[in-house]
C-alpha cells in the first residue's frame, strides 16, 4: 500500500513544511524545513511537491495500466476506484481517503483483505482550497481550518460531501441490489470523519462504520442535538483505530470522539469499539488492517 500525507503551514515571516511520503514496511521520509528568506522556501516547496506528484502519478499508472492484467475485477473511473466482487455481490464497503490523497492507495491496501462477496468502492474527493494549508488546492472532502476539538468547522462542506456519499449508497442499493444494512462506510483521517458523520446522519440503517486515525466532526452539534441529529439513530457497529503517536490528529482527539459515542450509545448496548495502536503515527499498520478485515467479516458475513 502507498499513500501520501501532506501538511503545509505558511505565514509571512517563516515557512514550515511537514511533508510525509510513506511506503509502509519499506521506509518513511519526513522532511521538516524552517527557512527564511522566502525565495529559498519556495524552492524547497516546489521540489517537494514535484516529488509528491511523481510518486502519485507513478502509482496511478501502476493501477490504471498494469493492475488490469492481474485483476480483471478491478475498475477505475475519475470518481472512484473499485474492487468488484468475485461472486454476485451481497455487501459493499465504501472507504474514503484522507486529505491530499486519492482512492488509489486504499484500493491497493484492501486488495489482500477482500471478501469474495463484497464490492469495495474508493471515491476520490474533489480538489478544493484548504484554509489550514494556506489555501493550497488539494483533494479534500471539505475545508479544514485547523486541527483540534475547538476548531471552526466547514459545516456546509461536510454536509455537501455527505450528500455525495449518500448518492453512492443509493447507487449500491438501486443498481446492485445491496440492502442498506449490508453497506459499510469507512475512511482514514478526514475520510473517517466524513464516514462517521454520514453514517450517524443517514436515515437508513447501515452495516457498520470504520474510522481510522480520525474524529467525529461537528461533535458539538451531535452533543446538543442541533438540527435533530443524534448519536443513537444509527444502530450499526462502529470501529475506531488510532495510533498513540499520531502527530497530526492526536490520539486524545480520537479518544474524545469515542467517549462521546460511547456515552451516548452504551445504554442501547450498541457496539462502539476503539482500539489504540502503540507507537503508530498518522498512518495504518498491518495489525490495524487485520482488525479492519475482522470487523468487515463480522459485520458483513
Amino acid at each position: 500500500m502507498n499513500y501520501y500525507n501532506m501538511l503545509l503551514h505558511l505565514n509571512t515571516q517563516n515557512f514550515l513544511l511537514d511533508f510525509h511520503v510513506i511506503f509502509p514496511d519499506i521506509f518513511c521520509i519526513q522532511i521538516i524545513v524552517k527557512i527564511q528568506p522566502q525565495t529559498v522556501a519556495k524552492i524547497v516547496l516546489f521540489t517537494c511537491l514535484f516529488i509528491a506528484l511523481l510518486a502519485y502519478y507513478y502509482n496511478y499508472y501502476i493501477i490504471t495500466h498494469e493492475a488490469g492484467g492481474l485483476d480483471t475485477k478491478m475498475s477505475v473511473s475519475p470518481q472512484f476506484f473499485l474492487h468488484k466482487s468475485r461472486v454476485p455481490a451481497t455487501a459493499s464497503v465504501i472507504f474514503l481517503h484522507g486529505l491530499g490523497d486519492t482512492g488509489v492507495g486504499w484500493h491497493q491496501a484492501f486488495d489482500e483483505l477482500r471478501k469474495n462477496h463484497v464490492r469495495y468502492i474508493f471515491p476520490n474527493a474533489p480538489s478544493i482550497p484548504v484554509t489550514m494549508n494556506g489555501g493550497f488546492v488539494m483533494p479534500a472532502w471539505y475545508d479544514l481550518k485547523g486541527l483540534g476539538p475547538n476548531m471552526v468547522e466547514d459545516k456546509k462542506g461536510i454536509e455537501a460531501s455527505a450528500a455525495k456519499i449518500r448518492e453512492l449508497i443509493k447507487t449500491e442499493m438501486d443498481e446492485h441490489n445491496i440492502p442498506s444494512n449490508r453497506i459499510m462506510l469507512g475512511g482514514f483521517s478526514m475520510g473517517g470523519a466524513l464516514a462517521l458523520y454520514t453514517a450517524l446522519t443517514h436515515p437508513q440503517q447501515l452495516g457498520g462504520v470504520i474510522a481510522l486515525s480520525s474524529y467525529l466532526p461537528l461533535h458539538k452539534a451531535f452533543a446538543s442535538g442541533e438540527g435533530g441529529i443524534s448519536l443513537t439513530a444509527q444502530k450499526c457497529p462502529i470501529f475506531q483505530g488510532h495510533g498513540t503517536s499520531d502527530p497530526m490528529l492526536p490520539f486524545q482527539f480520537g479518544q474524545m470522539s469515542n467517549m462521546l459515542l460511547q456515552n451516548a450509545r452504551k445504554d442501547l448496548n450498541l457496539t462502539t469499539e476503539f482500539k489504540p495502536y502503540q507507537g503508530m503515527g498518522h498512518q495504518s499498520c498491518d495489525e490495524e488492517m487485520d482488525d479492519v478485515k475482522t470487523f468487515i467479516a463480522k459485520c458483513l458475513p
